[in-house]
Protein backbone atom coordinates (compact mmCIF):
# COMPACT_ATOMS: atom_id res chain seq x y z
CA UNK A 1 0.00 0.00 0.00
CA UNK A 2 3.35 2.35 -0.03
CA UNK A 3 1.83 4.15 -3.35
CA UNK A 4 -1.10 5.40 -1.46
CA UNK A 5 1.04 6.96 1.38
CA UNK A 6 0.42 11.19 0.65
CA UNK A 7 3.67 12.90 1.62
CA UNK A 8 2.53 16.62 0.47
CA UNK A 9 -1.73 16.55 1.22
CA UNK A 10 -4.53 14.09 2.06
CA UNK A 11 -7.56 12.21 0.70
CA UNK A 12 -10.75 14.21 1.55
CA UNK A 13 -13.21 12.15 1.21
CA UNK A 14 -17.46 12.93 1.71
CA UNK A 15 -19.71 10.61 1.58
CA UNK A 16 -23.89 11.47 1.45
CA UNK A 17 -24.98 9.94 4.65
CA UNK A 18 -22.89 11.22 7.17
CA UNK A 19 -22.46 15.39 7.85
CA UNK A 20 -19.36 16.81 6.90
CA UNK A 21 -15.95 15.64 5.11
CA UNK A 22 -13.32 12.94 6.05
CA UNK A 23 -9.37 13.72 5.67
CA UNK A 24 -7.35 10.40 5.91
CA UNK A 25 -3.19 9.92 5.16
CA UNK A 26 -2.18 6.18 4.75
CA UNK A 27 0.30 4.90 7.71
CA UNK A 28 1.42 8.23 8.52
CA UNK A 29 -0.07 11.17 10.08
CA UNK A 30 -2.25 13.86 8.33
CA UNK A 31 -0.23 16.29 6.48
CA UNK A 32 -0.93 19.78 7.05
CA UNK A 33 -4.31 21.24 5.98
CA UNK A 34 -5.20 24.90 6.02
CA UNK A 35 -7.22 26.83 8.04
CA UNK A 36 -8.73 23.17 10.08
CA UNK A 37 -6.69 21.91 13.33
CA UNK A 38 -6.84 18.09 13.52
CA UNK A 39 -5.15 17.10 16.46
CA UNK A 40 -0.99 16.49 16.18
CA UNK A 41 -0.37 12.82 14.86
CA UNK A 42 -3.59 12.01 13.57
CA UNK A 43 -4.18 9.99 10.37
CA UNK A 44 -7.90 10.40 9.94
CA UNK A 45 -10.09 13.61 11.16
CA UNK A 46 -13.65 14.16 10.15
CA UNK A 47 -14.19 17.84 9.91
CA UNK A 48 -18.16 19.46 10.24
CA UNK A 49 -19.42 22.58 10.73
CA UNK A 50 -18.89 23.06 14.01
CA UNK A 51 -16.18 20.16 14.70
CA UNK A 52 -12.84 19.13 13.88
CA UNK A 53 -12.97 15.67 15.63
CA UNK A 54 -9.63 13.40 15.36
CA UNK A 55 -10.84 9.56 14.49
CA UNK A 56 -7.46 7.77 15.14
CA UNK A 57 -3.67 7.64 14.87
CA UNK A 58 -1.39 5.14 13.02
CA UNK A 59 -0.16 3.41 15.65
CA UNK A 60 -1.07 -0.30 14.44
CA UNK A 61 1.09 -1.85 11.08
CA UNK A 62 -1.05 -2.45 8.50
CA UNK A 63 -2.69 -6.33 8.57
CA UNK A 64 -3.33 -8.17 5.91
CA UNK A 65 -6.92 -9.56 6.48
CA UNK A 66 -7.36 -11.61 2.71
CA UNK A 67 -5.13 -12.12 -0.33
CA UNK A 68 -6.78 -9.13 -1.83
CA UNK A 69 -7.63 -7.07 1.43
CA UNK A 70 -5.32 -4.95 4.19
CA UNK A 71 -6.53 -3.18 7.09
CA UNK A 72 -5.46 0.11 9.04
CA UNK A 73 -6.43 0.54 12.18
CA UNK A 74 -6.07 4.29 13.36
CA UNK A 75 -6.88 4.06 17.12
CA UNK A 76 -7.11 6.71 20.26
CA UNK A 77 -8.93 9.57 18.45
CA UNK A 78 -10.62 12.26 20.67
CA UNK A 79 -12.75 11.48 23.12
CA UNK A 80 -16.40 10.76 22.19
CA UNK A 81 -18.98 13.24 23.72
CA UNK A 82 -21.68 10.83 23.17
CA UNK A 83 -19.72 8.29 24.92
CA UNK A 84 -17.23 8.70 28.05
CA UNK A 85 -15.08 6.99 28.32
CA UNK A 86 -14.43 5.84 24.49
CA UNK A 87 -12.25 7.32 21.91
CA UNK A 88 -13.10 7.59 17.90
CA UNK A 89 -10.75 4.97 16.20
CA UNK A 90 -10.90 4.31 12.14
CA UNK A 91 -10.48 1.11 10.56
CA UNK A 92 -9.69 1.54 6.76
CA UNK A 93 -10.09 -1.71 4.81
CA UNK A 94 -7.81 -1.51 1.13
CA UNK A 95 -9.49 -4.09 -1.64
CA UNK A 96 -7.67 -4.85 -4.57
CA UNK A 97 -10.04 -4.05 -7.45
CA UNK A 98 -9.94 -3.19 -10.80
CA UNK A 99 -12.46 -0.78 -10.23
CA UNK A 100 -10.94 1.34 -8.32
CA UNK A 101 -11.91 4.38 -6.78
CA UNK A 102 -14.96 3.07 -5.24
CA UNK A 103 -15.53 4.89 -1.43
CA UNK A 104 -17.58 3.15 1.19
CA UNK A 105 -17.57 4.98 4.90
CA UNK A 106 -20.10 3.87 7.43
CA UNK A 107 -20.05 4.96 11.45
CA UNK A 108 -21.64 3.45 14.71
CA UNK A 109 -21.35 6.15 17.10
CA UNK A 110 -17.45 5.87 18.10
CA UNK A 111 -15.99 4.02 14.98
CA UNK A 112 -15.74 4.99 11.58
CA UNK A 113 -14.94 2.23 8.53
CA UNK A 114 -13.59 2.69 5.49
CA UNK A 115 -13.74 0.83 2.73
CA UNK A 116 -11.46 1.40 -0.17
CA UNK A 117 -10.95 -0.08 -3.79
CA UNK A 118 -7.69 0.05 -5.35
CA UNK A 119 -5.12 -1.59 -7.46
CA UNK A 120 -2.19 -0.78 -4.82
CA UNK A 121 -3.43 -3.32 -1.80
CA UNK A 122 -0.83 -6.14 -1.86
CA UNK A 123 2.01 -3.46 -2.12
CA UNK A 124 3.93 -3.45 0.80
Amino acid sequence: ISPLIKHYDNYEVSHPNITGRFYINVCRPLNHISDIHCEAGSSACLVNSSNVISLGRPLVRPNLISSSSVLLLYPFGAKCSEFPGFKYTSRITFQCDRSAGLVSIFSNNTSYDVYCLTLYTLIF
